[in-house]
This record gives C-alpha cells, sequence and structure tokens, in this order.
C-alpha cells in the first residue's frame, strides 16, 4: 500500500529519461523487453507519468499489485530481510541457471542473502537474461504460472536477436488446467524436446508403434481430355 507499479510500452532509454524527471520518487523496476518496461514509486508521480503516457498515446498500464517491488520503498524492509534469510542454504545446483538480477548465467552457491535482496530491490533484467538465452541457443519456453504474463516480451526479445523461438504455458485463466498442461506438453514433444514418460507413466513402458501394411493399390479415373490437360499436353482453350 506505500506504492505503485505501471507497465509502460516504451524503450528503456525513453524511460530512464521518464523517471529522471521524478527523482527519489519513481525507478525502473524491470526491464522486460525492447518496448516493455516497469516502474515503480509513489502513487502521485505514476499517475502523472500514466497521464503523460496516455496523452502522447503511449501504452501504460497500473499494475495490480499491493507492493512496490524493485524501488527504494522497499529499502525500509532490508534488515528484517538480511535477519530472516540469513540461513537459507545453497548450492551449486545440476540445471543453468540465468539470474534475472545479474541478466546472465550464474552458479548456484552465489544465490546468498545478498543476492536475494538485490532479487527485491534492484531492477528486473529479464530482457537480458532472455538474451543470453537466446545466446546459448536456448530459444523454446514454458512459462509456469497462473497465467503466463511474459511470453510477448520472451518473443520480442528473441526478435530483435533476429530468433524464433516458442513461448508455451503451463496453465491458462479459465482454463482446465490438466488439459492445458498436456496440451503443452505435447507441443513440447512435437517441438522435439525430450520428454520424461517415466514421470508420467511411471508403471508404463514405452513401445513403438506397428507398423501399417500399406495398400498400394491405384484407383484413378479420368477422361482423356482432362488427362491431356492434367499433363499439360493440351491446353484449354478458355
Amino acid at each position: 500500500g506505500k506504492g505503485a507499479m505501471a507497465g509502460l510500452g516504451v524503450t528503456e532509454r525513453d524511460a530512464r529519461a521518464i523517471v529522471e524527471r521524478y527523482p527519489g520518487r519513481v525507478e525502473i523496476a524491470a526491464v522486460n523487453g525492447p518496448r516493455s518496461i516497469t516502474i515503480a514509486g509513489d502513487h502521485e508521480a505514476i499517475r502523472a507519468i500514466g497521464s503523460e503516457l496516455e496523452a502522447a498515446g503511449a501504452f501504460f498500464r497500473l499494475l495490480d499489485v499491493s507492493v512496490p517491488f524493485h524501488c527504494h520503498l522497499m529499502d525500509p524492509i532490508e534488515p528484517a530481510f538480511r535477519r530472516g534469510s540469513g540461513g537459507v542454504g545453497r548450492g551449486a545446483g545440476d540445471r543453468p541457471f540465468y539470474s534475472t538480477v545479474t541478466g546472465g548465467r550464474l552458479a548456484g552457491d552465489r544465490l546468498d542473502a545478498d543476492y536475494w535482496w538485490r532479487n527485491i530491490r534492484e531492477p528486473v533484467s529479464f530482457a537480458r537474461a532472455i538474451s543470453a538465452l537466446a545466446d546459448d541457443g536456448i530459444t523454446t519456453f514454458v512459462e509456469i504460472g497462473p497465467h503466463p504474463v511474459l511470453g510477448h516480451s520472451i518473443l520480442e526479445c528473441l526478435g530483435a536477436r533476429n530468433a524464433e523461438g516458442k513461448v508455451l504455458a503451463s496453465i491458462r485463466r479459465q482454463e482446465d488446467e490438466e488439459a492445458r498442461f498436456s496440451t503443452s506438453l505435447a507441443a513440447l514433444h512435437n517441438l522435439g524436446i525430450e520428454i520424461a514418460w517415466a514421470e508420467l507413466y511411471p508403471s508404463g513402458t514405452c513401445v513403438t508403434l506397428p507398423s501399417y501394411p500399406w495398400k498400394r493399390d491405384r484407383y484413378w479415373t479420368e477422361p482423356k481430355p482432362v488427362e491431356q490437360i492434367r499433363l499439360g499436353q493440351q491446353d484449354h482453350p478458355l
């Protein structure tokens, strides 16, 4: 309740020029794509920015959140957060991890209390992280959450690097969850992604489909004049 967040349809450069006019009141909270910026800060300043952008015909939308993450309004909780998270364990991990704090690949044993405070306080470098993934050849994404919100930004980031990709949702609002999950899983399979079938069917065995005895008999009939036209032996007068 101490502040607000909003999404802007402007470049990062333009967003920085906007927030510089409100020093100590508004900050860039996230860079999600080439023209997808989130800001956070004081209610009045963000409303003023919204009026300015809407008058110019630019996209602006207040986010339905009660906590203004990634800005100065989070500073009062830092001491309590550090006390509460000091004992959080961390390890190297067995999967590559790309951080939206650093914007690149990061080892799991670096995720200490200081990292997680930066995750709360500093801007989200989502676009940089997606670009790093694309540079490493990763262009198929599954957005895990109650409803996809970042798929468009991911495709924008890939497009800016002339890379094609696919973004799938784990589940979607107002859709059958199991059906959506299975459909996305099938789409991943069709894209050549290896599926852990044993997780879905722990007591089953994968077998190849039986061969099909194709009957290659030919049943083609047509009048001789039509055959000549089809084969280009005679042009139709029309």
